[in-house]
């Protein structure tokens, strides 16, 4: 699949075997929703409101950081939210809680990720409908549901949906899988509540926009420029954005992921924050970038978009050599056995599958995600009708 992604934002000679297999596969994703639209496909309804978090592409948008923001929100609005994740990799299918004590072989690594956060209750498992249920019984005081990547879940129907795009990548070629990265069309964007463009913080044309509340009485149109499908093209010069230069498609009018998004009345903006750093080891040990100011300090990232990640330690003015891994990981220590290290600087999603085997080398970068709270008030307008009742 890693090869694959070369392919997702550009059009290549492959996309002419590419192509007609991503028909097939958008038939079969709108045959597979109408079935569910219709009631052939059986849907199911919990007690309590639903909110869903996910996108519309592969890869690493930022879900986790805003499903985390999301609850800490609710909970500071009176909510006692649950997060219910599938737990992508992991090796029990059955719903189960997810504890300081599991590991990512067991939930998987987001979800552990989430838990060590301590904000609310999380729980997997391969179906999302029986994992809430059996969430919920154990858990009666929770009267919310936060469906971590389920965008595409019909099983479980919902109240609100939010749909998180990569500002950066944006749709890429604006083709679905395989031939593009999308798990569904664009026009998807049409149907959810609210669309959470992850933005960049490094370049001020990236800079965090005043969103725009999502009206009720507007009508969700996304509308695509022409030929965006085979026309964006990365600026030159200090404005560029360094973490698409390797994205490139060939030729064409410079677009960007907010023009590709321009016009819709649900758009909201998101910036992935953090400047402090905790040692696996030891977790009450910090430091700043200042004090990784020697030149063999290693980057790993094993996420969606290691380039963002990488792009942040520069900002932050960290001498780094980056090493980028296939999302979801299962490091070794044969891994990251790199010479002349002084420090290994790791993202949370990574750091959880490292700390059987690290050693006081080990730094991890927290990072939160930073909305607007007119995304809250949209979504508690949605799920007002259920009131604040419990299971």
């Amino acid at each position: 699949m890693h090869w694959l992604q070369h392919h997702w934002y550009r059009i290549t000679p492959l996309h002419l075997i590419l192509f007609p297999i991503s028909l097939v596969f958008r038939v079969l994703v709108a045959l597979r929703r109408e079935l569910y639209r219709s009631g052939i496909l059986t849907s199911h309804q919990l007690l309590l409101p639903v909110i869903v978090v996910g996108n519309i592409s592969v890869g690493g948008t930022g879900k986790t950081p805003l499903t985390l923001a999301l609850a800490q929100q609710l909970i500071e609005r009176g909510w006692h939210p649950l997060i219910v994740s599938r737990g992508y990799g992991r090796t029990i299918s059955s719903p189960q809680p997810v504890s300081l004590s599991s590991t990512t072989a067991q939930v998987g690594d987001e979800p552990l990720l989430m838990a060590q956060r301590d904000i609310c209750p999380v729980w997997v498992g391969a179906d999302r409908v029986a994992t809430a249920r059996a969430a919920l019984q154990a858990r009666p005081q929770c009267d919310v549901v936060l469906c971590d990547d389920g965008l595409q879940h019909y099983r479980l129907q919902r109240d609100a949906e939010i749909a998180v795009i990569d500002g950066a990548r944006g749709f890429g070629n604006c083709l679905m899988l395989p031939a593009g990265p999308l798990r569904e069309p664009v026009s998807r964007l049409q149907t959810v509540d609210a669309v959470v463009m992850n933005v960049q913080a490094r370049n001020p044309r990236y800079a965090l926009p005043h969103p725009t509340p999502l009206d009720e009485t507007t009508s969700h149109s996304t509308r695509l420029p022409k030929n965006a499908a085979k026309s964006l093209v990365i600026p030159e010069g200090e404005g560029a954005n360094e973490s698409l230069r390797e994205f490139q498609f060939d030729g064409g009018n410079a677009v960007t992921s907010e023009e590709l998004l321009a016009g819709h009345p649900g758009q909201y903006a998101m910036r992935l924050t953090g400047a402090v750093f905790y040692n696996l080891l030891n977790p009450s040990q910090v430091a700043t970038p200042a004090d990784f100011h020697k030149p063999n300090n290693h980057a790993v990232a094993g996420i969606g978009h290691p380039q963002r990640y990488f792009q942040h330690l520069e900002t932050l003015g960290i001498p780094f050599t980056p090493h980028a891994f296939p999302d979801h990981h299962p490091y070794r220590a044969a891994d990251l056995s790199f010479t002349d290290c002084d420090a290994l600087l790791l993202t949370e999603k990574d750091a959880v599958k490292c700390a059987a085997f690290a050693d006081a080398r080990y730094w991890v970068l927290r990072v939160d995600a930073q909305i607007d709270p007119a995304l809250i008030d949209h979504i508690l307008r949605k799920i007002a009708p259920h009131g604040h009742q419990t299971a």
